[in-house]
């Protein structure tokens, strides 16, 4: 059975995307199988950061989850098929990995995203049960899928923080409202999870400080570790051993 991992940030710019291109390629040099998802739907991509890949020719016509996602409104039991929208990317070295893209980049791409209400989607179309179903036919599949998620406080990047992962990664700058963005989005996560009507583990949630420029002045720099190690010392606490205290 695989690990469902979800990269998150409050904020664009923090590394998230690069942080999980640079994990997937090492999972895949390991010889693990590897599923990368693009859920960030209105800023997609993910594919840039394998431009030393085979097998990305014409990937921006294939379809993704905003088309799984509108199937599956509009055609209920009978969507598209994730399967058949594979793209394989291999690297000269040996290696291969799965990508799902968000979705076929054409004119009602944008269009698409706008226009898709996730309350909606979990209320009148089952949409939980659709992506509930996505989510075990790729734990079955895979060893390891890495979902790069929308940044901030959305309900699309609601379905990446809460239903989808086992390991929830967030990155955040030394900023004070990249750090409460961080802990808020965690702590509801913690508690929508636990309200699934499905049985699921507890969220484990990693908490990351990214482009800490430890050149800064020491005093500034140690005060801004003390701060975030403070900050998400319960996140941490749900998880590390009873024996680490820091």
């Amino acid at each position: 059975m695989g690990q469902i991992i979800t990269f998150y940030s409050y904020k664009g710019g923090v590394g998230r995307s690069m942080a999980l291109a640079n994990i997937a390629v090492l999972l895949a040099q390991w010889k693990y199988h590897v599923l990368i998802v693009d859920w960030d739907l209105e800023a997609p991509g993910i594919e840039n950061y394998f431009k030393g890949f085979n097998g990305l020719e014409d990937i921006g016509q294939k379809k993704g989850i905003i088309d799984f996602i509108t199937s599956f409104e509009r055609d209920g039991t009978q969507p598209l098929s994730w399967r058949e929208h594979l793209t394989t990317i291999h690297h000269a070295d040996g290696y291969s990995l799965d990508l799902l893209t968000a979705g076929e980049r054409g004119e009602q791409y944008f269009q698409h995203v706008r226009e898709l209400d996730v309350s909606k989607f979990y209320s009148e179309k089952k949409g939980g049960n659709f992506v509930e179903s996505l989510r075990n036919e790729w734990k079955d599949t895979y060893d390891y899928i890495l979902v790069d998620s929308r940044t901030g406080i959305t309900d699309i990047g609601g379905i990446c923080t809460i239903q989808l992962p086992d390991i929830l990664m967030l990155f955040a700058t030394p900023t004070k409202q990249a750090l409460d963005g961080v802990i808020e989005v965690t702590q509801k996560a913690i508690i929508a999870r636990q309200k699934l009507p499905v049985d699921r583990l507890r969220l484990l949630a990693v908490p990351i400080l990214s482009r800490f420029d430890t050149q800064t002045e020491f005093k500034i720099s140690r005060e801004w570790l003390e701060c975030f190690v403070t900050g998400v010392a319960d996140i941490y606490a749900d998880w590390l051993p009873t024996g680490i205290t820091n």
